[in-house]
């Protein structure tokens, strides 16, 4: 956070008159990006109810155990739950009323079948350089989309909800999540490369952002899809079924993806047991 969803708050709270009764309480761990709030803090906010925190936001109490009305956050990646927002705001329903409302009220990911022999190769010239290097193949990269050819439309494949109903006592989600999605090729014979992912958002009520390609917010430029790849490149022909198994699975440190095909082809996991990449906790 470096101050424009406080902005956005204060700016919220003025237009409906109630600016002199809101507080709010700035949560950061990053302690190089907490120093532009602390300066925001000390001039433009100075006049306003405003406390910065350096810390993680799963660990943060709020002063005196106050319960509080609105989380507003910006943790959502090119694969919408990909940096941990699930796993934060769950904790933060521990200090939400019990009519408080969270910012994004849902999001969902979604993968798309991809050619891209460009992206294919900087891979593989990554991996020959790499002293494991299968575990090129088991990352999830963000990319800019250039030179790639969509084999068929995106699927939706996880969708996250806030608050969560499926908390333990503890405010963790203990489900290990798994999927599988059937994508049928419909033009023509092309060379599966991996898959692209992307997000759309409900942030509150009608207001929605999305980087899938059909519902693209106007003049967002904040996120990049991401590339889920596979280690070998498999060809498609007309007709043919690409089935993708998927999972997000984590332990009590880690949270991490294993994918795999099952048809035209059946692959070997890709970061099984998180081994090439995980999200540290």
């Amino acid at each position: 956070m470096r101050g424009p969803l406080v902005d956005s708050t204060l700016r919220a709270s003025y237009r409906l008159s109630i600016d002199f009764r809101v507080r709010i309480h700035a949560v950061e761990r990053n302690v190089t990006t907490s120093y532009s709030l602390f300066l925001c803090n000390v001039t433009k906010w100075k006049d306003r109810n405003v406390k910065v925190y350096i810390t993680d936001m799963r660990r943060w109490t709020p002063p005196r155990c106050i319960k509080v009305d609105l989380v507003v956050s910006e943790l959502l990646g090119s694969f919408g739950d990909n940096e941990l927002s699930p796993e934060c705001l769950n904790a933060c329903q521990r200090f939400l009323k019990p009519d408080g409302i969270i910012i994004p009220q849902e999001y969902s990911s979604y993968v798309q079948p991809i050619m891209c022999l460009d992206a294919w190769q900087l891979l593989n010239q990554k991996a020959i350089y790499n002293k494991v290097p299968e575990s090129v193949y088991g990352r999830v990269y963000v990319v800019y989309q250039k030179g790639v050819y969509h084999i068929t439309e995106p699927q939706k494949l996880a969708t996250f909800k806030h608050p969560n109903k499926h908390l333990g006592p503890d405010f963790v989600d203990r489900r290990q999540l798994k999927f599988s999605r059937k994508f049928t090729v419909t033009n023509q014979h092309a060379t599966l490369h991996g898959f692209l992912g992307y997000f759309s958002a409900k942030l509150y009520g009608n207001v929605y952002m999305s980087t899938l390609p059909a519902t693209h917010s106007p003049n967002m430029i904040s996120w990049y899809p991401a590339m889920v790849p596979l280690k070998l490149p498999i060809d498609v022909n007309l007709g043919d079924e690409i089935i993708l198994k998927f999972w997000r699975k984590h332990d009590t440190k880690r949270v991490w993806y294993e994918w795999c095909l099952s048809s035209p082809e059946s692959t070997n996991k890709h970061n099984l047991n998180g081994k090439d990449y995980c999200y540290w906790q």
